[in-house]
């Protein structure tokens, strides 16, 4: 109604309004960037969110480097024969085809064994997690959680599957780094601090452990 504002809360209109200012735009005031959820759990920060990305991948191409080890003296061995084509090419004023190493199927089986490995890990990892806990080990250790933005609990399997989906899932696609650089980077400017594999599932990450009121 005229002469009342309206508050946007990141993501929807309130439902709340007040009387507005006087010279204040009226019906609605201007998008206002959240720092919690609507039942008051503060979000967490890009740097807890990012060090824990880090954490969790560092220990997922661990694993998965463990794993695949049988298959990865084949490919160091490719990779050392390339190298020393590529050296000898140099020496004789020639050059080799860009994609030869890839072309080899020495090189080319065991890297898709690792990738598929990779992958595989990654998403019984996060998902199972995320699901059961609420959190990647990494996420665990920065302190920080992954809940529905509109409700107190764990996320579904549905949710976190498709958190996995729209993040990991996307980068194996073509220009899929591009992407991932793009989502992990998106709560700077975004209202609810979500990423881009938060919008689909409808979750958020917020801080595990709540300050201390002094």
């Amino acid at each position: 109604m005229p002469g009342t504002q309206r508050w946007w809360d990141g993501g929807t209109w309130s439902h709340v309004t007040r009387p507005a200012p006087p010279g204040a735009t009226p019906y609605y005031a201007a998008p206002v960037k959240m720092v919690a959820t609507p039942d008051g759990v503060p979000l967490a920060g890009l740097g807890a969110r990012l060090v824990a990305l880090l954490v969790d991948n560092l220990l997922i191409s661990i694993v998965s480097i463990l794993v695949a080890l049988p298959f990865l003296g084949q490919m160091v061995d490719a990779i050392a024969a390339w190298e020393d084509r590529a050296l000898a090419a140099a020496q004789n004023e020639t050059t080799i085809p860009p994609f030869d190493l890839y072309s080899n199927p020495d090189f080319l089986r065991p890297y898709v064994v690792l990738i598929v490995v990779t992958t595989a890990i990654n998403l019984v990892y996060t998902v199972v997690l995320i699901r059961v806990r609420g959190a990647t080990l990494g996420k665990m250790l920065t302190g920080v959680r992954v809940r529905p933005w509109v409700v107190e609990a764990l996320p579904s399997w549905r949710q976190s599957l498709l958190r996995w989906l729209t993040s990991y899932g996307v980068a194996l696609l073509p220009f899929g780094g591009i992407y991932l650089l793009i989502d992990y980077l998106w709560p700077i400017g975004d209202p609810r601090k979500q990423a881009l594999h938060d919008k689909l599932p409808a979750t958020i990450v917020v801080k595990a452990r709540l300050p201390r009121a002094f």
